[in-house]
């Protein structure tokens, strides 16, 4: 962009331009310039090389105080382009405004045997008045680089100077063998997409790393978001006739690994362009493809027929997907009947009619086709839609933030009304995971499609209206005596996520209930169908109620708020469900009936009172009668993974700590479970003051705790997009850290170690030496964010410039382990002894304040 600039027209520089279509991102050269307004097909290909750091990372303070040393800048690759101007562009500390960008302009001659890496140094052989060149076309230090490419042009065009001209097809067809495929793969298929009733906007992807090639979007639908395709080329399959092989993959790492569900919406996939590897039948002569025959039959394939057929992987479905399958190509063909190719045979597309094929993709785009059958009714009302004025089919020339990878999916929220999401105090369920199951069926609606977009903390706020519109059921009224919960909530990812039992009852029997909710009802089938519920991991709660709330939005009235519907039922109903299920309630269907309907107002003629069907069950389970079970809270406050059942401990600990500092301290949960902090305090009282963000942690002993008996692990990362980051600067203010929990792991490494000792050294190795070392102390680190930014153990871009680790150690010996200066002797000044609950309370009180 910043040597576009240079590019414009001013009073004494007649401009360039380049080409309307540019060149692929893989050619040999990345610009084509000739003046403004110059009709000769002759181009000047250009090559970038850029770098964005200076001095190759050196210290530049330490440099310039001795003046021994110069600034330099290194630039790779940059031999090989004959024939070409290589600009080398430095944008280092532009971002910050300290100095403007550093332009070079070489020829290929200048760089002489240069092998390797090119480093122009400041003052050197390279860096010389007439190489350097500037952006800013009033500077008279140096040349312009406009200026200087247009005189490449003229002496080129004059047979001077060590540049040549070429024409446009020869500069967009330097490519490798496989980027040549796919450019004019990506040529046909503009040509089919001219073809679609109201043209299509297409664009390239953000990134040539994405897992999808261009983007494409109905102008007549400007509130489409855009969809992304993946472009592949078939190739002959030697063994089966008529068959194509299609390769699957992306690069991950240095692995090859299927594609994923959210990589893209559609596979479009081209005729095989290679020849035929088998012979037909009494000829010895290979069989050419006719030229016209060559681009006849594309593939255009939604990812959710994909997922179906077990070619792209879906995590929530259980697909593993595959590297490569196979496409007919044949006109006549012959396939068995269940066989892959013949059941994708429906998205395939004859471009030997040419109308009828760009009909088809709009078809395929609007979803509105059912395994290839075509369906006009409502291609033709989406059709008699009011058209702008056309647009011609080709690269977008702006680039809003849909392209942003992070908002390929828009949320859902923007279309319906706000959720209410009222109430701090509620459990949620453990594994929220609500991805939409797109192999079920090929037509769905935006709407219905979108909701399986929603973000983590999205999905949370629907659950927590949900669990929240069904606390409002317990409330005693004049015929019902209502039901209470414990003063406590149960932990986040527990089992359960409510516990309840009648208001007033002093036993210690609870009945856990777990809830199920959706933003709204899908009709993913023709108008005159009934509308469809959607629920996700339904299954595994044996002995618990299953409630599910939908938040009635009609996707017919543009999601207007219509009411609520929720159905209770047991483990019991879902057993003909694959783990962990998806449950479909269709109106009127087998799930939607009088057993399962309820309601949250008493007397409504769409169910029985919700509260009181719950208060049915906790009676009948109290005589050991139906399919529910009562248990006490604690059981239900323990049934949780190690880790959330280690991190609910601690938090017993912590609630402890707080109830002796003088004044007390005011807890609550955080806002988010997915958030990178678990509680968050404020000192009781102060209410003008802000609460802070604590995050709690539980140390591990490992086989280090052997050699340094006292010394544990503190694990301190997060998880960002399925991988593992150090915690970040504005995470949380506080680290609290409780004493080790696994002694088990103590046991077992020194019994290891046991066999390879003599006898007389067994008492020196007690398994539970270590572990003892802390019995007599129960200590607890409280340490300020500052602190661990300090040590480096958290990162922070603006101070330090730490990147963070993603553990550390500390000691919970009695007499500390190690006496000379180091992390963990610095931090053993943050530990809180528990002996004492009152003086630890006084000193979190000074570390709080």
């Amino acid at each position: 962009m910043l040597l576009r600039k240079t590019f414009s027209t001013t009073a004494d520089f007649v401009g360039l331009e380049e080409p309307s279509m540019p060149l692929p991102l893989f050619a040999r050269a990345d610009l084509a310039v000739r003046p403004a307004g110059c009709k000769d097909d002759l181009w000047l290909p250009i090559q970038v090389k850029s770098t964005t750091v200076e001095s190759g990372g050196r210290d530049l303070a330490k440099n310039h105080s001795d003046g021994s040393r110069s600034r330099f800048w290194e630039f790779s690759a940059v031999r090989g382009y004959h024939g070409m101007p290589i600009l080398c562009v430095s944008v280092a500390n532009v971002a910050q405004q300290q100095q403007s960008p550093r332009v070079w302009l070489f020829s290929e001659g200048c760089f002489g045997d240069l092998r390797g890496t090119l480093r122009i140094t400041e003052g050197g052989k390279y860096d010389t008045k007439d190489r350097r060149c500037t952006l800013d076309p009033q500077s008279p230090s140096f040349y312009h680089t406009g200026k200087a490419l247009l005189r490449a042009w003229v002496e080129a065009r004059a047979g001077e100077g060590p540049y040549e001209l070429q024409c446009i097809q020869a500069l967009q067809t330097q490519l490798s063998r496989a980027h040549l495929a796919e450019w004019t793969m990506l040529q046909k298929c503009r040509e089919l997409f001219s073809h679609v009733p109201g043209g299509l906007e297409m664009r390239e992807a953000v990134s040539p790393v994405l897992p999808h090639d261009i983007e494409l979007r109905c102008p007549r639908s400007p509130d489409m978001r855009w969809q992304r395709v993946q472009l592949k080329s078939a190739s002959w399959d030697r063994a089966r006739r008529g068959l194509g092989y299609i390769h699957v993959t992306k690069m991950r790492g240095s692995r090859f690994l299927p594609y994923d569900e959210g990589d893209f919406d559609f596979l479009l996939v081209s005729q095989p362009q290679n020849k035929r590897l088998f012979t037909i039948k009494n000829s010895h002569t290979a069989s050419p493809t006719p030229d016209e025959q060559r681009w006849r039959y594309f593939y255009f394939i939604p990812v959710a027929a994909l997922v179906r057929e077990g070619v792209v992987a879906s995590e929530n479905q259980k697909i593993k997907g595959v590297k490569s399958f196979r496409l007919d190509f044949e006109t006549d063909s012959r396939l068995k009947r269940g066989f892959r190719p013949l059941r994708l045979v429906g998205w395939r597309l004859d471009t030997s009619a040419p109308e009828v094929a760009g009909q088809r993709v709009a078809q395929i785009l609007y979803g509105e086709s059912r395994r290839g059958l075509a369906t006009y009714q409502k291609y033709e009302k989406w059709q008699a839609r009011p058209v702008p004025a056309p647009q011609r089919c080709g690269v977008s020339e702006t680039r809003t933030d849909a392209m942003v990878k992070g908002n390929s999916h828009p949320s859902s929220q923007k279309e319906d009304p706000p959720i209410d999401q009222s109430g701090s105090h509620c459990s949620l369920s453990g594994p929220v995971d609500r991805v939409s199951d797109s192999a079920g069926t090929e037509c769905k609606s935006t709407f219905s499609e979108n909701q399986h977009k929603l973000s983590i903390r999205d999905l949370y706020a629907v659950e927590r209206a949900a669990i929240e519109l069904l606390r409002q059921s317990f409330r005693p009224t004049e015929f019902f005596d209502g039901l209470e919960e414990p003063l406590i909530p149960l932990p986040h990812f527990a089992r359960a996520d409510l516990a309840v039992r009648p208001f007033g009852s002093t036993e210690d029997l609870w009945l856990p209930v777990q809830t199920k909710s959706t933003g709204q009802r899908t009709r993913n089938r023709p108008n005159n169908w009934s509308p469809v519920w959607h629920f996700y991991n339904v299954r595994g709660y044996r002995g618990v109620p299953v409630i599910c709330i939908s938040f009635e939005r009609d996707v017919e009235e543009g999601g207007v708020h219509q009411g609520q519907r929720v159905w209770l039922f047991s483990d019991e109903c879902f057993e003909h469900l694959k783990h962990p299920g998806r449950l479909a309630i269709t109106e009127g269907g087998k799930h939607d009936n009088e057993g399962s309907r309820c309601s949250f107002v008493d007397h409504s003629p769409s169910g029985r009172h919700v509260g009181r069907v719950l208060l049915c069950i906790w009676q009948d389970a109290r005589k050991a009668q139906g399919p529910y079970q009562l248990y006490s809270l604690r059981t239900l406050q323990t049934q949780l993974s190690p880790n959330h059942l280690a991190e609910w401990r601690m938090l017993q600990n912590c609630l402890e700590l707080f109830e002796h500092v003088p004044g007390g301290i005011d807890v609550r949960e955080a806002p988010w479970p997915c958030d990178p902090h678990d509680i968050e305090i404020r000192p009781s009282g102060l209410s003008a003051q802000s609460f802070r963000k604590v995050q709690l942690k539980s140390a591990i002993w490992t086989s280090q705790s052997q050699a340094w008996p006292g010394i544990a692990f503190v694990k301190s990362c997060k998880m960002v997009c399925k991988k593992r980051r150090p915690y970040e600067e504005h995470d949380f203010d506080y680290l609290l850290v409780g004493p080790p929990r696994n002694s088990s792991r103590l046991s077992h490494d020194s019994k290891k170690r046991l066999t390879t000792v003599s006898l007389n050294d067994a008492n020196q190795l007690d398994p539970n030496a270590a572990a003892k070392e802390c019995e007599s102390h129960r200590f607890l680190y409280v340490i300020p964010q500052e602190v661990l930014i300090c040590e480096g153990v958290v990162a922070s871009g603006d101070r330090g410039h730490s990147r963070g680790v993603q553990g550390f150690y500390l000691d919970f010996s009695s007499r500390g382990v190690f006496k000379r200066p180091s992390r963990i002797s610095r931090l053993l000044k943050w530990r809180l002894s528990l002996s004492d609950l009152q003086d630890a309370g006084l000193k979190a009180k000074t570390i709080f304040l």
